[in-house]
């Protein structure tokens, strides 16, 4: 009986600390956590050019699509359409917070045209 129960507990054991590292290490962890210390993050899955990434800065969270010049060749980006999920907190940002996402983005994407979405676009604009 205290063989199970000591088996039992240390299963238990093995179980919280594997779920405490996942949790921990998780990517959208870091995103939600960039997000509240209003710093830039990008997560981006780079070998599968078929998901959008996602991206923070200044507390604001950014959604990139990316578009494929050719489908035989995943690896060539050809443009990104970067929006946000809030415009209303879209005004907050100005040219060159814009140019620094974009700088940034071209730093994994270096191909890439960068288009924004239409709140945004105009700020690009001016």
């Amino acid at each position: 009986m205290t063989l199970i129960l000591k088996m039992a507990m240390m299963i238990t054991i093995i179980f919280f600390l594997y779920s405490g590292i996942k949790r921990f290490l998780s990517p959208w962890r870091k995103l939600y956590s960039s997000q509240k210390h209003q710093q830039f993050y990008l997560l981006d899955e780079r070998h599968n050019a078929h998901k959008n990434f996602t991206l923070t800065y200044k507390g604001l969270l950014f959604e990139g699509e990316k578009y494929l010049r050719d489908k035989n060749n995943p690896e060539l980006v050809s443009s990104i359409l970067i929006s946000t999920a809030s415009s209303a907190d879209a005004d907050s940002l100005t040219t060159d917070d814009l140019l620094y996402i974009e700088e940034q983005v071209k730093l994994h994407y270096p191909d890439a045209e960068i288009e924004w979405e239409e709140p945004l676009q105009d700020l690009s604009v001016k």
